[in-house]
C-alpha cells in the first residue's frame, strides 16, 4: 500500500506494539459499538491562519457478528446498530495551531431473538459526549509534517437513560459515558515529493477514560482505555471533469478491559483490525462530498462479544477562509 518503506516499518512497528500491549491487559467491550469518538477526532487537515473548517456526516456501525476470543460462533440472534451525527469543526489561530471540536448526536439500537420465542428491544437515543482538542505543528521538513493535540472529552450526553420498565439501561447503551476523559492525539504526514497530490499518514490516538461516579445510582463504571492506530495513503484524480480523492486506510484499536465497582468486568475488551477505503468528490475547491467504510479484518475479543460487522460513514466537507 506504501511506497515509502520507511511508513511500512513504521506501521508494522506499532501494529505489533499494540498486539504485545493487549497481551498484558484485559481488552474492552462493545463501546465498539458506541459513538465513535476516537476514531473521528483529529481528521481535520492543518490550514491558513483564520480558516474555519466544518464537517458534517453521518455514521452507521452494525455488529451482528458473536466472537469468542478470535472465532465466529454461528448465532445470528443477536444485533446492534449504532447512528451518530457527527460534527467536526476546526478554526487555526496560526499557520501551526489549531483547535478542533467533535459534537455527536448517538441513535442506539439492541435487538435479541431467541428460539422458543424470546425477544428484547432497546433503543436510545440523544446528544452524544463532545471533544476538544488543541493542536500544534512542531516540524515541517523534506515533506514530513508532525502534529501534536490533546483535549477533553465532555460528558455532554446522558448516562442514566431507562428503558421501558424503568430499569436503568447499561453503560454500553447510554449516548454518553457519564466520565471526563482525556484525548491525545499524534499525527504524522509525509507528502510524496513527486507527486505532490500523493501522501502518506498515521494518526495515533490514545483516550484515557475517566470514572462515572454516579453510575446505577451511585455505583461506579469505567470504560477501558484505548489506543488506536491510523494509517494510510491518499492520493487525487479527475474523473472527465471532476476532481475525486481517495484512499487506502488500516485503522487498528486496542481497548484495556473496563470496570465496573472497580473491579474487572467480564466479556469485555479487545483487538480490532480494519480495512478503510474512502473516496471524496470535489464539488468545489472548499466543498467535498465523502464516503468511507469499515470492514473487520481481524477481530480477538475478550471472553465472547458482539463484534462489528460493518460501518459506512458518509458527509460534506466544507472550509472557510485563505485558500
Amino acid at each position: 500500500m506504501f511506497e515509502n518503506a520507511g511508513m511500512g516499518k513504521i506501521v508494522f512497528i506499532f501494529f505489533i506494539v499494540g498486539e504485545l500491549f493487549s497481551q498484558g491487559v484485559k481488552a474492552q467491550t462493545c463501546c465498539s459499538g458506541g459513538v465513535p469518538l476516537a476514531n473521528n477526532i483529529g481528521g481535520l487537515p492543518l490550514s491558513a491562519k483564520g480558516t474555519w473548517q466544518f464537517s458534517l456526516s453521518a455514521d452507521v456501525n452494525l455488529l451482528k457478528t458473536l466472537k469468542a476470543g478470535s472465532s465466529t460462533l454461528e448465532d445470528n440472534s443477536r444485533e446492534r446498530k449504532t447512528v451518530s451525527a457527527l460534527l467536526k469543526t476546526s478554526y487555526s489561530f496560526t499557520d501551526k495551531v489549531f483547535i478542533e471540536g467533535l459534537f455527536s448526536w448517538v441513535l442506539q439500537e439492541r435487538s435479541i431473538e431467541q428460539v422458543g420465542g424470546f425477544e428484547d428491544f432497546d433503543r436510545t437515543q440523544g446528544i452524544g459526549d463532545w471533544v476538544m482538542v488543541l493542536n500544534g505543528k512542531y516540524l515541517e521538513t523534506n515533506g514530513w509534517t508532525l502534529i501534536a493535540g490533546a483535549g477533553p472529552k465532555f460528558p455532554t450526553g446522558q448516562s442514566d437513560l431507562k428503558d421501558e420498565n424503568g430499569l436503568t439501561l447499561n453503560a454500553d447503551l447510554q449516548p454518553g459515558s457519564g466520565a471526563w476523559d482525556g484525548i491525545f492525539i499524534h499525527r504524522i504526514i509525509k507528502t510524496d515529493q513527486t507527486r505532490k497530490t500523493r501522501s502518506y499518514f498515521m494518526n495515533l490516538t490514545f483516550r484515557a477514560t475517566g470514572k462515572n461516579n454516579d453510575y446505577l445510582n451511585g455505583q461506579t463504571y469505567e470504560f477501558g482505555n484505548e489506543w488506536q492506530v491510523l494509517v494510510g495513503a491518499s492520493d487525487q484524480a479527475t474523473l472527465r471533469r471532476s476532481l475525486l480523492s481517495y484512499g487506502i486506510n488500516l485503522r487498528y484499536r486496542v481497548a484495556t478491559q473496563d470496570l465496573f465497582n472497580d473491579e474487572v468486568l467480564p466479556n469485555t475488551g479487545g483487538n480490532f483490525l480494519y480495512f478503510m477505503p474512502s473516496v471524496g468528490w470535489y464539488v468545489k475547491p472548499d466543498i467535498i462530498l465523502s464516503l468511507n467504510t469499515e470492514i473487520p479484518v481481524y477481530t480477538r475479543v475478550e471472553g465472547t462479544q458482539l463484534a462489528p460487522s460493518f460501518r459506512i460513514n458518509g458527509g460534506i466537507y466544507v472550509s472557510i477562509g485563505k485558500k
